[in-house]
This record gives structure tokens, sequence and C-alpha cells, in this order.
């Protein structure tokens, strides 16, 4: 008999933090953690995902990514580009610090202001595709299975 253990660590700054114990032989399912300033869309996705296998953490913001991926591992990271506002680039930053933190992690950058020159630089940065937002979230599930076959 498998059980998984989902638990909270507190860090030093008050903030809880997700950890996830597999005890006994279990299939798990693949992490992904989507970084979406939009809580309805978060929301949205956190839902489909999870009824879809996946086991998913949302961070709103830059740092609360980098401290989600400073503490747990993920198969997947699901950015948005923009987080505060039109003409930020967080997303990019969010590519830049798995590339030099998590290497083996995939990354979708999702934006609503895709061009030839922000999918080159982001490609170049490392992540694994980009896509025009807005994305039925039966591509974007599609996109993740095809990234997590074989990472469990």
């Amino acid at each position: 008999m498998s059980l998984k253990i989902r638990f909270f660590v507190q860090s030093l700054d008050n903030q809880c933090f997700p950890h996830h114990i597999a005890v006994g032989k279990m299939k798990t399912k693949p992490n992904i953690l989507i970084v979406e300033d939009e809580q309805t869309i978060s929301f949205a996705m956190k839902s489909y995902f999870s009824v879809s296998g996946f086991e998913v953490d949302c961070a709103m913001e830059l740092e609360e990514a980098q401290a989600f991926l400073s503490n747990l591992s993920y198969s997947v990271v699901v950015a948005d580009l923009c987080l505060t506002g039109i003409g930020s680039e967080e997303g990019l930053e969010i590519i830049t610090f798995v590339r030099q933190n998590c290497p083996k992690t995939k990354i979708v950058l999702l934006t609503a202001y895709k061009t030839a020159a922000l999918e080159f630089e982001a490609r170049r940065r490392g992540a694994n595709f980009v896509l025009s937002k807005p994305q039925p979230l039966v591509i974007i599930k599609d996109i993740l299975n095809e990234l997590t076959i074989g990472a469990n």
C-alpha cells in the first residue's frame, strides 16, 4: 500500500511552502508550478491540471516562484511573461532562474505579447515552448504530458 503525504514547511520569513513525500511504492504525479498573476486564470489552470493528473502549485509573482523553485522540485514550470503589468518580462527572469537552479525542469512561457523576437529570446534562455495567450487548457495539458513523459 502506498501513501502520499503533503505538509507545509515554514520558512524564516514566515511563508509556508508545500512539500510532498511519497511513502512506499507508488506512481507519483508530475509536479508543475504555475506562475500567473491573474488569480482567476491561475485557479482555472490549477483546477484543470489537478484533475488531469498533475500535482500543481501556484505563484503569483517572481519572488514567490523563486522561493517555490528553491525549495521544491518541479517537472515543468508554466509561467506568464508579464506578472506586474504590460511591458514587464518577469517570465524571462523565471526562465533564467530555472535554467541556473533547476536545469532538468522544463519551461512553458505564456504571453499575450508573442513576437518572433520574444520567442527567440525565451528559447535562447531555455524555454521549451512559447505559447500565445489565450490558449485552450487542453493544448497546454498535451504539452505538459509531452514534457513529462518519462519524468517520473
